[in-house]
């Protein structure tokens, strides 16, 4: 099976260059969040960046970006290309084609964040640290990068569900983006409604308690189900002579 999956992975890593347009598309989407939040966000916070909000800017926003760019074209992109008859009649197993594909969203939800992390710390100690090696806490770093694995679990589980169903590439990035956006959009104004009178007592509350132990370890638990539940529902959703007809 690692074998099969090895060759899905090395298929859609070629798969991301094939479609017009596709470098520069990708250049932009890298090149653009890699130099503002890994170089221009640390020239700007200084050394206060391993304290402050930037880094959960990457460990959250850089995934969900890479994963809704990539994990789209994961079926409705075979079936754009006319090719996903013939990968579906390959001697493949339907896992080694599933896991594969979500396993190859994660990787570069991940590789994109961690890399974006590294220049971002090599930025702050060359340029605007003057008091010793800045670094991220160790529980803080582990955190985000738990955090950021689970949320690119969840994009890539809800994206390969879309997938599987959508007629092309840009209806399933559309949908997937309006699922993480549009929500998070909707929140803001409820969550401000509800404080009263415009108070924001209630709201600043919440984060301070997202900043616990108890907040943190819910965060954890709450994506980790729903990146299961995610998952699942792709696992469910995936069905050889369903792509087919």
């Amino acid at each position: 099976m690692i074998t099969d999956m090895s060759t899905v992975i090395w298929k859609e890593w070629k798969s991301l260059f094939r479609q017009p347009g596709s470098r520069l598309r990708m250049a932009l989407t890298v090149l653009i969040p890699l130099g503002y939040f890994g170089i221009i966000a640390p020239l700007q916070a200084g050394g206060e960046f391993t304290t402050g909000a930037e880094p959960w800017f990457i460990a959250v926003v850089l995934p969900l970006l890479t994963v809704i760019m990539t994990a789209p074209d994961s079926f409705a992109g075979e079936r754009e290309r006319k090719t996903l008859r013939t990968l579906l009649a390959s001697t493949l197993s339907d896992s080694a084609i599933l896991w594969a594909k979500l396993g190859f969203a994660v990787l570069l939800g991940m590789a994109m964040m961690i890399a974006t992390l590294v220049l971002a710390m090599v930025v702050v100690n060359l340029f605007t640290n003057t008091t010793g090696v800045a670094a991220i806490g160790v529980a803080r770093l582990i955190h985000m990068i738990g955090v950021s694995l689970l949320l690119s679990a969840m994009a890539a589980g809800a994206a390969v569900l879309i997938s599987l169903r959508a007629e092309t590439v840009q209806q399933a990035q559309q949908t997937l983006a309006a699922v993480f956006f549009v929500i998070p959009s909707v929140l803001g104004p409820v969550l401000l409604i509800t404080s009263g009178d415009g108070e924001s007592g209630p709201v600043v509350a919440f984060f301070d308690w997202l900043g616990t132990t108890s907040g943190r370890l819910t965060v954890v638990v709450v994506l980790a189900v729903l990146a299961v539940i995610l998952l699942t529902a792709a696992r469910v959703g995936f069905r050889r002579t369903r792509l087919v007809s």
